[in-house]
Formats: C-alpha cells, sequence, structure tokens
C-alpha cells in the first residue's frame, strides 16, 4: 500500500506528460505552422526613399528589390558591400553585392539608381551598421529592407540593437523562399534547414547581443523555480505521502486504523 501511494504522484505525472505529448502531436500541424509564420515580421510595402537588399539568398531577395523599383515604392537601391572571402579574392566567385547589383540591372533597373554601400560586412550586425552609417549622413531617408521571410524578425531585432534611432525609417518586406512554404516547411528537408538553423541563429543572437539585464531576469527567475522545485522534491522525500495524510486525518480507533492498513483495501 505504502508502495501505491508513494508511486501514485508519479503515475498522476506521467499521465499528464503523456496527455500533453499527445495533445501536441495532435495540434502539430497548427503548432509548426506558427513557429514559421512567427519568424514572419514583413509588412505590405509602401513608399520609401530606398530599397536596402540584405546579402544571403541572391535568388529572390534581388528580384524582389527590383520589383519594388519598377512599381515606384522607392527609387534607390542600396547593397551592402561583404567582406571579400578568399574564393573572391581568387577570382572564382563573384562578390554577393555584385551578384545582386547584376540581378537587379537584368530586370530592368537601372544601374544608377544603385548604390554600393562601402562596408566589408559579415553578418546580418554589420549589414545593419552599414546601413545605420548611411542613413547618419541621410537621416530624412526611409527605407524598405528586403529579406527572407524567415529571417525578418532577427533582422528586425538587429537593426533594434544597432541603431534604434533609426527603426522608425525603416519597413521590412518579405522575400519568397524557393522549394518550399511557410505552411508546410517540414516536409522540405530546406524548409526544415531554414527554420531550424534561424531559430538557432535568433539564440545565438539573443545571447551574444542581447541585454545582460534581460538575461539576468531570465537566469534568476529559472533559477528560483530550479531551487523551489528541488526544495518540493526534498519535502516530500521527508514526508512521504502516507505519513503526511496520516498526521491530517482525525484520529480513528484502532480497529478502523487496523482495517485500513490491510492490503487489497
Amino acid at each position: 500500500m505504502k508502495f501505491l501511494t508513494a508511486a501514485k504522484p508519479w503515475l498522476q505525472r506521467a499521465g499528464i506528460a503523456i496527455a500533453v505529448i499527445a495533445l501536441l502531436y495532435a495540434a502539430r500541424n497548427p503548432l509548426l505552422r506558427a513557429a514559421s509564420h512567427w519568424l514572419d515580421v514583413g509588412q505590405a510595402p509602401t513608399k520609401a526613399d530606398y530599397v536596402f537588399v540584405l546579402p544571403g539568398n541572391e535568388q529572390t531577395r534581388p528580384f524582389v528589390a527590383a520589383a519594388l523599383i519598377k512599381k515606384q515604392y522607392a527609387d534607390g537601391v542600396l547593397i551592402p558591400s561583404n567582406q571579400i572571402t578568399t574564393e573572391v579574392f581568387a577570382g572564382l566567385e563573384m562578390p554577393a553585392q555584385e551578384k545582386i547589383k547584376r540581378a537587379i540591372v537584368a530586370r530592368g533597373v537601372e544601374e544608377s539608381k544603385i548604390t554600393l554601400l562601402d562596408s566589408a560586412t559579415t553578418s546580418t550586425w554589420s549589414d545593419a551598421k552599414a546601413l545605420a552609417k548611411f542613413l547618419s549622413s541621410h537621416p530624412d531617408s526611409t527605407v524598405l529592407v528586403v529579406t527572407d521571410h524567415f529571417h525578418t524578425r532577427r533582422a528586425r531585432w538587429v537593426f533594434q540593437q544597432v541603431a534604434p534611432n533609426i527603426t522608425s525609417q525603416l519597413l521590412y518586406v518579405s522575400a519568397p523562399t524557393d522549394g518550399w512554404n511557410q505552411d508546410d516547411w517540414w516536409h522540405s528537408k530546406a524548409g526544415i534547414r531554414y527554420v531550424t538553423t534561424e531559430y538557432l541563429k535568433l539564440a545565438f543572437y539573443l545571447l551574444r547581443y542581447g541585454d545582460l539585464t534581460t538575461w539576468l531576469v531570465i537566469l534568476t527567475v529559472t533559477l528560483a523555480f530550479a531551487f523551489w522545485r528541488l526544495g518540493r522534491f526534498r519535502t516530500s522525500k521527508r514526508h512521504p505521502a502516507d505519513e503526511t495524510t496520516a498526521s491530517t486525518v482525525a484520529p480513528e480507533e484502532p480497529n478502523s486504523i487496523s482495517k485500513n492498513l490491510t492490503p487489497g483495501c
């Protein structure tokens, strides 16, 4: 009887865990869709002065930028210059900014409307710094930031950290992706790779560049919860469930107590 009494809480927890897992499995499709859509904070484009193309996917982003120019959402294109890689230095590969520029020109945009920023970027963080530097000399300009839909949330967060004073001048436009979409990304190897990698990158950026105060609060709350659970566990070990129950029940006659301890009751 003591074994059953002690095991009962664990059986209840196991049952709850199984129920939660079953519920998550049943709702997996909506949850997975929500995970992808949460990353997308892109908005419908409005009139701006420039389109800023983030390097990283030359298959779609330049074409979205060209379409925005041709539809007169903006008058000019800004492209950050990437740091020269070994492949580029050896002449084995074209610089990313040149790929983007050529793709935009091929879509009918005049080359005179394209500005290559003087930079040596290696990440979204340094791309944001390059744009912030440009806007420091163009304080009244507004910009449409073009990137992949799953990258827009991290890009927005990065710009907010790098240059919070220019965030009101920016609007993020989502570019589509080839070979997969947000509603069934888990059915595609590319979708799985991009979505899961983006969450890892987002976590990395939060850890590396995030506000220290925020992380201290999160760590404090986590440790407090862990110590509280540890205290509950130690208390339950010192006061087993059957002894606790016996101490809270009104005294009974000896015969009735012996009946309650009879196996099978």
